[in-house]
């Protein structure tokens, strides 16, 4: 389904929440990155918004995506659904 952008906005101490596997990661589910910005983009008729990462890619697109950090959260509270996704991931819905 193609995306087209409308506008884009930044995205300050905004993170998007990966699971990963823990030996990949000093033993730990949860993978941090963060947001470059926030970016309003239109998919046929429906209109979302999106955080796109460094590269300026959609985060939500990625598989192993389980959602947003706001800032000053920590990460801790993903720990959970990391796991859960990692033991099942045909049965992952992002949360966002």
């Amino acid at each position: 389904m193609a995306s087209r952008i409308l506008q884009i906005i930044p995205a300050d101490g905004w993170n998007a929440v990966y699971a990963i596997r823990p030996d990949r990661n000093k033993n730990n589910p949860v993978w941090i990155a963060r947001l470059a910005c926030w970016a309003l983009v239109e998919q046929e008729r429906d209109r979302l918004v999106v955080g796109l990462d460094s590269t300026l890619s959609f985060c939500d697109q990625g598989d192993n995506f389980l959602g947003y950090l706001a800032p000053g959260k920590k990460a801790d509270t993903w720990k959970e659904k990391a796991l859960h996704y990692l033991q099942h991931p045909e049965r992952h819905k992002p949360h966002v």
